[in-house]
């Protein structure tokens, strides 16, 4: 009833405005019966004192929502200021267009829409205004802008201000551009600022660029933006990044988007941005310019961005051969994650990787992690790797796993993974990440490629900062121990040391000084072997005092050792130490004069060598945790049935610790062969030679005895056919003794054919000591330590 009142009332009005506006407001109040759901009314008086007006509500007019509403009320709508503000009041309209400050509670959740109409009296003066709340029905937003009465003058004022010929190719993209404007600011904005946003976004032209329009409302309640983006460009990533630009640069806490799609190659977002406090108005002070350079840069694709930082790093023609290959190979899980500055780092990481070369890894430090947490990325060639091969690894490490990202990098037909493993590490490091990066690395990929044991020794890498070779040290030692029978278990000296890794250096600084070719010094180790002393004092446990006193012992008891050797370049993947067992005390007798221990992942074995000239066999032992005992055995039993022969004799024996119960018969001797090899390799490694009469000591070895050139291995139990290949390795050491190096072989001797034997050892005694003058048949006589009568 209302609403025809005031529909009668406009009809009948005379004023001093054209007849042509007033048919239009006439026009567009019967479109909004159809097309505007009405919330509530409200009628305003204009008051004047003096030179000022203002409006004041109608007592008792307010129809829906605006019913009894009172200033607090009003104010969830249209703030008192604005509701004074000159372009309801003094403009020459017949209409003002605003939006509500609250979402409203009926029909559907939007801001409302405020549409006044100005009253006038009988004389056509300016009494006051009559108000409606309420929301645009779904078809505003669906029919031509040309249909609605007062958008359709707008259009048209917009089109004949262009100058553009009307119907000429500029004229109907502009057209266009207005028909697809979006509705709301249709309603909302001025014929000049309409223009002008509409003149700036045809300038665009279809190139594929992007372009940001910001309209402060009025009524300072929200800012809209549209922003125009290649379509290609535009993604759910980039319309987040596009809204957090905005919300920031224009201090706004709420955000809404209307995205629109067309055949046109640019998408167009609209942001309708407000302050989370209704009551709040946005800021006047905002910079468009700024806002479209950021969100220029935010558009920036990651594989352009990956251009870029490639053509930095690696130069225009490398960068492009490098993009050219990884470009699209990043999937969106990594592209989330990292940075195109870090995908260059992990490139150079996967341009060397082959299947020959199908392992790399980087140890860092993410810039967002706690102070304890690390980050670790291995790279594999081919497949994903299992965890549980990693983990333990890591662990033995002292690294917990707290999560692990895998990645499928593609590039080409080829694919590369990356596991990215978070990790944490509760213990004590010795210095910072980037100082052990270097040498975790190496020490992990050793111990993955089997250079390396992987077991609890391996936490000193992080806690005492030692190179994945000189913990090996520090576990050879071990292993000697326990085939020496030293009473505290392997678990409990490995303990040992990762309780007192300060002590654990200092024995390694012992052993370098001891035996390293450019920096050993007899002075140094001295000092060294008193600082050890000195922090023994502090150690509470007797079973570690214990331990590292071991540890000191044995390395004064080692003459010799190959760790500082090198073949074409490389460190060899065995040790082997010569010890003086003499003084180690409480080893097991008999001790022999000297002895070789060999250690690595894939072989261990000892050598025991009665005197300086000693002859004996090697065997292929079968007992792992105790092959030394096994040889010892050997060692007594010699020493009395073959005193004949041999009255100071040698016996050796070695482990294959890599064979298992899926290999072939071929596979398992093929493992023992290449172990057999390391073991006579690792025995010559630290073997003085003869060269035409003179002692050639070996290369890089420091020694801490006399000259020993005297070095022979015979055939034993599980070696009887190896004797060639010991000899072809002395001939690859140009070893003095040549084939006789290992007696039998194709080229040896048939011990019992030709009477090399006990028994033939007496026919030659019973030839000799007549030639001698020596009776042997009626007195008794020695050999060695043992009698011998006959009578």
């Amino acid at each position: 009833m209302r609403f025809q009142i005031k529909l009668s009332t406009l009809k009948k009005t005379s004023t001093s405005l054209e007849k042509k506006d007033v048919n239009e407001a006439v026009a567009f109040l019967e479109w909004m019966q159809t097309n505007f759901t009405f919330l509530g009314y409200e009628l305003f008086d204009l008051k004047k004192s003096g030179k000022t007006q203002s409006l004041e509500p109608v007592k008792g007019s307010g129809l829906g929502l605006l019913r009894d509403c009172n200033e607090a009320c009003r104010a969830k709508f249209l703030d008192a200021e604005n509701l004074n503000a000159d372009q309801h009041t003094l403009l020459p309209d017949l209409i003002s267009f605003s939006k509500a400050a609250a979402k409203s509670r009926v029909h559907r959740p939007a801001y409302p829409d405020y549409i006044g109409f100005k009253r006038f009296d009988a004389k056509g003066n300016l009494v006051g205004e009559v108000r409606f709340l309420g929301l645009y029905t779904s078809s505003v937003y669906m029919h031509s802008p040309r249909t609605i009465p007062v958008i359709r003058h707008k259009i048209t004022r917009v089109l004949d201000d262009s100058g553009f010929v009307p119907h000429g190719h500029d004229w109907k993209q502009l057209l266009q551009i207005l028909e697809t404007f979006p509705r709301d600011e249709l309603f909302q904005m001025q014929v000049d600022e309409l223009a002008a946003m509409t003149m700036g976004i045809l300038e665009i032209r279809e190139r594929r660029q992007i372009r940001v329009f910001v309209r402060r409302d009025q009524q300072g309640h929200y800012f809209s933006a549209l922003v125009y983006v290649p379509r290609e460009v535009y993604s759910t990533e980039f319309r987040v990044k596009a809204e957090n630009i905005l919300k920031a640069s224009l201090n706004c806490d709420l955000a809404e988007f209307t995205t629109y799609f067309s055949e046109s190659i640019l998408a167009r977002t609209q942001f309708n941005l407000r302050k989370a406090n209704d009551d709040q108005m946005v800021t006047d002070k905002f910079d468009v310019a700024d806002i479209e350079h950021q969100i220029r840069e935010a558009a920036r694709s990651w594989d352009e961005d990956l251009f870029v930082a490639l053509t930095e790093s690696q130069g225009e023609e490398k960068g492009i051969h490098s993009f050219n290959r990884f470009s699209g190979g990043f999937p969106a899980s990594y592209r989330a994650h990292f940075s195109p500055r870090t995908a260059v780092i992990d490139i150079q990481h996967m341009q060397g990787m082959n299947a020959d070369n199908p392992i790399a890894l980087s140890f860092y430090r993410a810039l967002d992690r706690e102070e304890d947490e690390l980050n670790f990325k291995l790279f594999h060639y081919g497949t994903s790797l299992p965890l549980s091969d990693v983990l333990p690894i890591l662990e033995n490490l002292g690294l917990r796993v707290m999560d692990e990202h895998p990645y499928e990098i593609k590039s080409g037909e080829k694919t590369i993974w990356i596991h990215d493993f978070n990790l944490r590490y509760s213990g004590q490091q010795h210095a910072s990440i980037e100082e052990l990066q270097q040498t975790f690395e190496d020490a992990f990929l050793n111990i993955w490629k089997g250079a390396c044991t992987s077991d609890d020794f391996n936490k000193l890498v992080l806690g005492a900062g030692l190179g994945w070779r000189q913990v090996k040290v520090l576990r050879a030692y071990a292993a000697y121990m326990k085939q020496i029978r030293f009473p505290i278990s392997t678990e409990a000296v490995i303990a040992a040391m990762n309780n007192h890794v300060g002590i654990a250096r200092e024995l390694v600084n012992l052993f370098n000084a001891r035996f390293d070719p450019v920096k050993a010094d007899s002075a140094k180790a001295e000092v060294v072997e008193q600082r050890i002393l000195e922090a023994l004092e502090n150690v509470a446990s007797l079973n570690e005092d214990q331990v590292i006193r071991e540890y000191l012992i044995l390395m004064k008891a080692t003459l010799r050792t190959n760790f500082f050797q090198k073949k074409d370049g490389t460190h060899k993947s065995y040790i082997s130490f010569k010890l003086s067992p003499s003084e180690i005390p409480d080893i097991p007798q008999p001790r022999p004069m000297f002895e070789i221990f060999v250690f690595s992942p894939r072989v261990e074995g000892v050598h025991l060598r009665g005197g300086k000239v000693a002859r004996g066999g090697l065997r292929w032992s079968d007992r792992n945790e105790d092959f030394r005992t096994e040889v010892l055995g050997l060692v007594k039993a010699q020493q009395v049935k073959n005193a004949v022969i041999v009255p100071v004799g040698a016996k050796g024996g070695f482990v294959a610790k890599k064979l298992h119960s899926g290999m072939t018969r071929d596979e398992w001797l093929e493992e023992g062969v290449t172990c057999y090899k390391m073991f006579i390799s690792a025995l010559l490694d630290i073997t003085d030679n003869l060269v035409e009469g003179e002692v050639v000591p070996p290369t890089h070895v420091v020694r801490h005895d006399e000259d020993d050139t005297y070095l022979v291995v015979a055939a034993d139990k599980g070696t009887a056919t190896f004797s060639d290949i010991a000899n072809g390795i002395a001939a690859e050491y140009n070893f003095w003794l040549g084939d006789a190096f290992a007696s039998g072989g194709s080229q040896g001797y048939d011990h019992k054919k030709m009477g090399i034997t006990a028994k033939g050892a007496w026919v030659s005694v019973e030839r000799h000591f007549p030639r001698v003058g020596a009776q042997h048949s009626n007195r008794a006589f020695y050999c060695g330590r043992y009698r011998r009568y006959v009578g």
